[in-house]
């Protein structure tokens, strides 16, 4: 393994990290917000783009379920975070379970 390799593995494990302590705190203080679905969608963005896709798709699923609550069925936002759940669901095989 290259220092490089090395270098950016560490870098990958603290920003995971540092998103994960960023989502406890938002939990913590009241999180139901565009701000926390910004939060975690950016962290199902990172998590897809470094090969986690299952757990992307747990941030990917809530995402879906809180945009929902918050602007309703019929919202654009609704729809594209639609489409990054259903991404991720046949990046793992289960595009299936994109059509339910």
């Amino acid at each position: 393994m290259s220092n490089n390799t090395i270098f950016i593995d560490e870098r990958i494990k603290q920003t995971h990290h540092i998103y994960q302590q960023a989502i406890a705190l938002a939990k913590e203080i009241g999180y139901e917000n565009s701000k926390y679905c910004d939060l975690i969608d950016k962290f199902g963005d990172f998590l897809f783009e470094f090969g986690k896709h299952e757990e992307a798709l747990i941030y990917r699923k809530e995402l879906v379920e809180l945009k929902e609550k918050l602007l309703g069925e019929n919202h654009i936002d609704l729809a594209k975070a639609f489409i990054r759940y259903g991404r991720t669901l046949d990046s793992l095989n289960q595009s299936e379970q994109a059509l339910k």
